[in-house]
């Protein structure tokens, strides 16, 4: 049996599929129920898809609420600039 060279839990021979070449998830991996996600200060970011929607959301694990949540309708290039718009303003330390 041949040896398979894991990066970062995902096998090698998988991640072209689920993963572009920025390392953000392809619409592919999104169906198959992958997410993806950030965490900072205690807010939760997500980025996934249900059926053919793409959502991105917010928490806020601290009070337990939800800041925002934002659908996109089978887009995923409006979907991703949001999510990283949010990345960019809120999960990024400022130095």
């Amino acid at each position: 049996m041949p040896n398979k060279r894991i990066i970062n839990g995902i096998n090698d021979n998988v991640k072209p599929y689920f993963y572009n070449s920025k390392g953000e998830l392809t619409k592919y991996g999104l169906a198959c129920g992958y997410s993806q996600k950030c965490e900072f200060k205690g807010k939760r970011l997500e980025l996934y898809m249900e059926y053919n929607c793409i959502h991105v959301r917010q928490f806020d694990s601290l009070t337990n609420n939800l800041d925002f949540w934002n659908s996109f309708d089978d887009n995923l290039t409006n979907a991703r600039k949001r999510y990283n718009q949010v990345v960019k303003e809120n999960f990024q330390t400022k130095g």
